[in-house]
């Protein structure tokens, strides 16, 4: 009967310690969720802290003729990472023949003169840098990244294209292979697709139209 009663006691002794244990093994679990949730949060908080900010295009005063990285380089060295994120200005590369030149000049031209696209937090911290900057402007607006990305597509694929042609109708340029070498004339018709031009050339006193490759000709600056 003693025996009875002390396998009893022993038998309560057990299960109150295995409840015990269960309650501390789910205090436990729930410790550690309430770790893994914090540390979702403060990742999530750490994920919104670096959030980017909004493009803005900015209606600037300056020629078509400038230096843009030099520009660029002024605006990123008036500014914190915090202030300005990227600035983007639309450019082209182009050949041009200088008169008596050996060889075409590649001069970069702005395809938006007047405007300057930068991202930031706000449009306060771009009216900061600009004003520091010493960049004249008139104002800033918010524009949308679809339509940044878009004008990158379009303006990479207008330089690829003229990389290809480099000319328009109108345009004066040299013909650089015989039996024409070194005659001037005016770009009359364009054929993208076979990638020829006509140009009027004056020989023995009048216009004569000639058929031209892309290769057989160079933009000249008036």
């Amino acid at each position: 009967m003693e025996r009875n009663d002390d396998i009893s006691t022993l038998n309560r002794s057990e299960k109150n310690e295995s409840i015990d244990n269960l309650e501390n093994s789910n205090t436990q679990v729930e410790t550690d969720n309430n770790n893994d949730h914090d540390h979702t949060e403060e990742t999530s908080n750490e994920s919104n802290a670096k959030s980017d900010g909004s493009w803005y295009i900015v209606q600037a005063i300056f020629r078509s003729k400038l230096n843009v990285n030099k520009l660029i380089d002024k605006i990123f060295h008036n500014s914190n990472d915090e202030e300005i994120e990227d600035v983007y200005i639309p450019t082209v590369i182009e050949r041009i023949w200088k008169k008596n030149a050996v060889q075409p000049t590649k001069v970069e031209t702005c395809v938006m003169p007047g405007y300057i696209f930068i991202k930031s937090t706000s449009a306060l911290n771009i009216h900061s840098v600009l004003t520091k900057a010493d960049v004249n402007f008139r104002k800033i607006t918010p524009i949308a990244e679809t339509e940044i990305i878009n004008m990158k597509q379009k303006f990479s694929e207008e330089q690829t294209n003229m990389q290809i042609t480099n000319y328009k109708i109108g345009d004066l340029v040299r013909i650089s292979q015989a039996p024409f070498n070194g005659l001037q004339g005016v770009i009359e018709s364009i054929e993208y697709d076979k990638e020829q031009v006509k140009v009027s050339v004056s020989m023995f006193g009048r216009q004569t139209p000639v058929n031209l490759t892309f290769a057989q000709i160079d933009k000249v600056g008036r």
